[in-house]
């Protein structure tokens, strides 16, 4: 094998100058995708930078802005700090529902490995999907590969390590951040370009909890030090546990008749294709009284909502279409709205009038 589904298993260090115009035009990128980028400290460590007005130590310093009690720079602020050298590097602060699936650079050689894994377990396109829809190589010759989680999945964390104890792979998660191409010089320690080996914040691919299990597993074929590993049922399980009429009324109700009427706004809509080989929709929503952003994600059967201040939806946590309708039209009343999907022929044979969704 000389390539992981396509990317080179030598990491190809660059140390070339940073171009300014580079970075600015991937911060506003990054933004216009919907990603919290921010620039990188220019200490070669690796961290965000340290705004004005944010304490060093003591914590990352830029918590305001992950937290979202700050603002986050506008494109304009970037090639403000970039013209001024003040740093040399764009990263992300990962949101709910973003993930990056981490290989060290001491592990690269192990990539063979645990393409041999996928396929011993029918998940070849899978990690290929992973793999090629947004990869980038660190300035350490690590790679980074990053993802989206339907229904705030947190399986975060290591997944390898060698015999030694030393990190050969991790999961990052919300609240971490990474650093992307084409950030370079007083970056890292090495003084070299991060870069982009496949895809970009458009090609992202999303995933489920099933697939970021399967993911985990082929992942971890390299872990010579014991990681502890997840187990679930997965959504196939969460499906059983629904009652007929549940199951019914999450086949046949579609995502903007249980939302729309309640004044939510479809943001932004794309078809993701499944390790299955089968497409799938994942759109996202604006609450009510929100004027930019997204505030939930609906794919298949669930919702996920990452805000706190939508009446009657709690955040991160996932819930059914069934879920939705009982807590937005009947509030929250469960038995009335049992009772109203079952007037309406859900759970039987009938098509169902849907009167009430």
């Amino acid at each position: 094998m000389t390539t992981f589904y396509g990317l080179p298993l030598e990491p190809q260090a660059d140390a070339s100058p940073v171009k300014k115009a580079d970075l600015c035009e991937t911060f506003t990128e990054l933004a216009e995708a919907g990603f919290l980028a921010h620039p990188v400290s220019a200490k070669g460590n690796k961290s965000p930078l340290c705004l004005p007005g944010c304490a060093e130590g003591g914590g990352w310093g830029w918590g305001g802005v992950r937290d979202g009690t700050a603002d986050p720079l506008a494109p304009d602020q970037f090639r403000q700090l970039v013209h001024k050298k003040t740093t040399d590097g764009v990263g992300i602060i990962l949101q709910e529902g973003e993930a990056v699936v981490e290989v060290e650079g001491r592990a690269r050689d192990l990539l063979p490995k645990i393409a041999e894994e996928g396929e011993r377990l029918g998940a070849s396109r899978l990690i290929e999907q992973v793999a090629t829809g947004w990869a980038e190589e660190s300035a350490s010759g690590g790679l980074h590969f990053h993802i989206a989680l339907h229904g705030g999945v947190d399986f975060t964390g290591a997944y390898a390590r060698n015999a030694e104890g030393e990190l050969l792979g991790e999961i990052l998660g919300p609240g971490k951040f990474c650093i992307v191409s084409p950030s370079g010089g007083r970056t890292h320690s090495t003084g070299c370009k991060y870069r982009r080996l496949a895809g970009g914040p458009d090609t992202v691919p999303v995933l489920d909890e099933e697939e970021l299990l399967i993911v985990r597993r082929v992942f971890s074929v390299i872990d010579e030090a014991g990681v502890p590993s997840f187990s679930t049922g997965g959504k196939r399980g969460e499906w059983r546990q629904l009652s007929q009429l549940e199951r019914d009324f999450c086949r046949r109700v579609p995502w903007p008749r249980l939302l729309s009427p309640h004044y939510w706004k479809a943001v932004k809509s794309h078809q993701v294709r499944g390790f299955d080989g089968n497409q799938r929709e994942r759109m996202l929503w604006r609450r009510p009284g929100k004027s930019d952003g997204a505030s939930a994600t609906t794919m298949g059967w669930t919702l996920y909502s990452f805000s706190d201040s939508v009446s009657g939806i709690p955040a991160r946590q996932k819930l059914t279409k069934f879920d939705v309708y009982c807590r937005l039209w009947h509030g929250g009343d469960r038995k009335a709205a049992m009772d109203a999907a079952k007037r309406n022929g859900f759970g039987t044979n009938g098509e169902g009038a849907q009167k009430d969704a």
